[in-house]
């Protein structure tokens, strides 16, 4: 059996046949571009209510003194050390899913925040930072007047 390709490249043709299948499968979320991928570690969720803007990342065993937040620009940046474990020291590992050393992750904010109202806590191993929209990025009523 002989195939033939549209290019010469066969690799170029696979590329494009997996666009094409992969094309109808978007969703919401995976459009939204101000989401990194979802599969970066250490995960997290964000998602807006009452005007601000709330992220929650999982950082089990992690202290507050690990953890950096900062916003530069229209960026929220969050930088976490994760301790290395004892098990590295004195055992083997048979299964190891759980981060460790140095990560980040960054995230596109959808409007302007109040950054002095940021508000970040870590509780039960859980980050939560709240982003609220800063009063300029707030819709403004304007009065019309007659002449």
């Amino acid at each position: 059996m002989v195939f033939r390709f549209a290019t010469s490249d066969p690799f170029t043709y696979l590329q494009s046949q997996v666009d094409r299948f992969l094309g109808g499968l978007e969703t919401e979320v995976a459009r939204a571009d101000w989401f990194d991928d979802a599969t970066l570690n250490p995960p997290l969720n964000a998602w807006i209510v009452d005007e601000q803007l709330i992220v929650e990342m999982e950082l089990p065993g992690v202290t507050q003194e690990n953890v950096d937040i900062s916003v530069r620009g229209n960026e929220l940046f969050i930088a976490v050390d994760f301790e290395a474990s004892r098990t590295e020291e004195s055992g083997k590992y048979l299964r190891r899913e759980r981060p460790t050393g140095s990560r980040s992750r960054s995230l596109r904010l959808p409007f302007e925040v109040d950054t002095d109202a940021i508000v970040a806590k870590l509780r039960d191993g859980v980050l939560t930072v709240e982003l609220p929209k800063s009063e300029r990025a707030r819709p403004k009523r304007i009065e019309v007047t007659s002449d």
